[in-house]
């Protein structure tokens, strides 16, 4: 599945930036981040993809039943470790299926019909946008990091800025 190897691919530039961190910079709260953390931005990117494989065989995928693992958050070194299993069973992700999404939104259980690549594309989307977010508070807490060039940045969006340099 392509969605798969692209997520493979943005979880491979996520692993890098954590690994240039300490677990002080990874745990720390920011208040570029309204209080949050940089680790409790990639736990939320981490969980997402998480909830697709581990439900995905039930036919079902609820973002709202996710476990949120504080030590995602808490030890970068525990993330970089969830990251690299992610990556191994994403490249091992199977053929698209249909699926049901369940959400709740106010005290409402809305159903609706989607597929595993769909959801799959969803949660790389999420992880950019989340992406995006972390290299607002690295470009402030941390400047003498390493960020990839495109971290963050959707693909659409290189594309169109490849196509403008032309």
């Amino acid at each position: 599945m392509k969605s798969a190897q692209f997520s493979v691919a943005i979880l491979s530039q996520l692993e890098e930036v954590v690994e240039q961190l300490t677990n002080d910079s990874y745990c720390n709260t920011m208040e570029v981040f309204s209080g949050a953390s940089i680790g409790q931005h990639i736990r939320h990117i981490l969980e997402f993809y998480h909830c697709i494989l581990v439900q995905k065989d039930s036919g079902e995928i609820c973002y709202d039943a996710r476990k949120r693992d504080m030590k995602l958050e808490e030890s970068k070194e525990f993330a970089i470790q969830f990251i690299h299993d992610l990556k191994n069973r994403l490249a091992l992700l199977g053929d698209d299926r249909n699926i049901l999404l369940i959400s709740s939104l106010q005290e409402t259980t809305l159903k609706t019909p989607s597929s595993l690549s769909r959801e799959m594309l969803y949660a790389l989307e999420h992880a950019v946008h989340h992406m995006a977010i972390i290299k607002i508070g690295l470009l402030v807490g941390c400047p003498e990091l390493k960020i990839p060039k495109n971290f963050g940045v959707a693909d659409s969006t290189i594309q169109y800025r490849n196509q403008c340099a032309q």
